[in-house]
């Protein structure tokens, strides 16, 4: 149809309020005042106009909130909205530019090249030679089903294969973790470890370990009950630029939250989970959390009748649609009995599914 002229967009304008008027005054006016009016020019005044909007509001929301709210509370609402306020740009175009294809090409190559290993190498094989970066992996498990040590044995694997590991633990105790690492590095029983009953032989492997994880893993304590993914979002981005890991193990997300108002878990759960994703794209490393299995599927598990699937993530299945991958952890009755375990991949994005390795 016809497009407006300018008489009819100031009568727009006047339909707000006194106080919300000026920044739409300043496009209309600028679009009078223009002798050529073009797709860039229109973007870039469209730009400002909705930032112009967008920081009134803020300040209003912002007194608002200093009224009836805690001062940390006002801060971190503050920071999102100035964050959304600078991201907020129409002057760059989504259409995909078909003349970077190449460039497609040889970063996807990159990334997979350096995917970091699981030791798993069945699984590893088809899902792009370990965690790629850019994805979120989860490993799904029962409860006591070992996911801990296996993000562990994953800590091994990336760390002696050239990778830097950032670990966060919201649950397991310090000392535990920390030995439990030592014992997977050295070799070491852990019970010996923990009784500190060691050779000379054994010390200096631990000396050989503490200097090898020195370099390439940091361990973070993250206790608080109200930790958010906000938060973790924030450390991870500060610690790569200091630390410029590989992966990221989040052990385990179910146990963080958001500052943002929610309906429930499993809202929460998909804001936490987006996040994770979110950090492995942004940072460009893979990110690997284990979740719970719901207890229908723990129980069915443990009797041997199937493998924990996409669909027994408790909770939340919005954790099974965002992530790239899924692992199951699986050990019934008799695997327990014969100190045994199997992995079953039931989700890539790339590569084949249903597949079973059983280790020892």
């Amino acid at each position: 149809g016809k497009p407006p002229s300018i008489e009819e967009l100031y009568n727009e304008v006047k339909k707000f309020t006194p106080q919300k008027q000026p920044p739409y005054e300043k496009v209309v006016d600028s679009v009078k005042n223009s002798k050529s009016i073009t797709l860039d020019y229109i973007r870039k005044e469209l730009t400002g106009f909705v930032r112009n909007v967008k920081f009134i509001n803020m300040f209003y929301k912002a007194q608002e909130l200093y009224k009836h709210r805690d001062k940390e509370d006002v801060y971190y609402a503050t920071r999102d909205m100035i964050t959304d306020l600078v991201d907020t740009d129409f002057t760059t175009d989504d259409v995909f530019d078909w003349g970077t294809v190449y460039d497609i090409m040889e970063d996807t190559a990159r990334i997979t090249s350096n995917a970091v290993p699981t030791g798993i190498k069945y699984i590893d094989d088809e899902i792009g030679g370990g965690l790629v970066r850019g994805t979120l992996t989860t490993l799904l498990g029962g409860q006591n089903s070992g996911k801990s040590t296996a993000c562990k044995n994953i800590v091994y694997h990336a760390i002696t294969t050239g990778h830097k590991v950032l670990l966060l633990v919201h649950e397991d105790e310090r000392k535990k973790t920390i030995l439990q690492l030592v014992s997977r590095f050295t070799g070491i029983s852990y019970n010996r470890i923990r009784a500190n009953i060691l050779t000379s032989d054994e010390r200096t492997l631990v000396g050989k370990a503490r200097t090898l994880l020195e370099k390439n893993l940091v361990v973070k304590f993250m206790y608080d009950f109200d930790t958010t993914i906000e938060d973790i979002r924030d450390y991870c981005k500060v610690k790569k630029s200091e630390f410029d890991f590989d992966l990221l193990i989040d052990d385990y997300a179910q146990l963080v939250t958001t500052r943002r108002k929610t309906e429930g878990l499993r809202f929460t759960q998909a804001i936490v989970y987006r996040g994770l994703s979110s950090i492995a794209n942004e940072l460009e490393v893979a990110v690997l959390s284990p979740a719970q299995g719901n207890r229908d599927a723990q129980k069915r598990n443990n009797k041997g009748i199937d493998y924990l699937r996409s669909t027994d993530v408790s909770e939340a299945y919005d954790i099974a649609r965002i992530s790239a991958n899924i692992i199951t952890i699986n050990r019934s009755e008799d695997d327990i009995e014969n100190n045994r375990l199997v992995y079953y991949l039931d989700k890539a994005r790339e590569g084949k599914t249903n597949i079973a390795i059983e280790c020892r």
